[in-house]
């Protein structure tokens, strides 16, 4: 059977809880000590090592190569990275929170633009290039 790993704010002390559940097992919860939310286990490790759960923020540092960027840039409209003097539409440094994309049917980071407030939910996690900083419910300034 598979494992499904979970995590839920425990409200009244301030910490993660984290838990596996088992296909075709029952597991009960006390829902008077959990937030309303389950963030669900990506299956992906950040360059360190560490697991990335829904909910988490990460810091990513890009490594495409010009050549990658001018193709993005060229399909989808994008300038190039000469032209704009970054090798990533979003930057070569940027922090995120991972979310579920019902859009992409996937784990993906929500990347907010500042400029206009927009947020760009399809961006795929690459673990190389992440690193868990934080999460939604510890580190909400992260986000700022």
């Amino acid at each position: 059977m598979r494992d499904l790993k979970f995590r839920a704010w425990d409200k009244m002390n301030s910490i993660f809880i984290y838990f596996t559940v088992k296909l075709g097992e029952e597991t009960f919860l006390d829902p008077t000590i959990y937030d309303e939310e389950l963030y669900l286990y990506t299956g992906l490790l950040d360059k360190h090592g560490s697991e990335i759960y829904e909910g988490d923020i990460v810091r990513v540092v890009e490594d495409l190569t010009t050549t990658d960027m001018d193709r993005i840039g060229k399909r989808y409209g994008f300038m190039t990275p000469q032209e704009s003097g970054s090798r990533s539409i979003y930057g070569p440094e940027y922090t995120a929170p991972v979310i579920w994309s019902n859009k992409s049917t996937g784990f993906t980071l929500a990347y907010k633009w500042a400029d206009t407030g927009q947020i760009d939910d399809h961006i795929r996690i690459t673990p190389e290039e992440t690193e868990v900083i934080g999460s939604i419910y510890s580190n909400p300034e992260l986000l700022e």
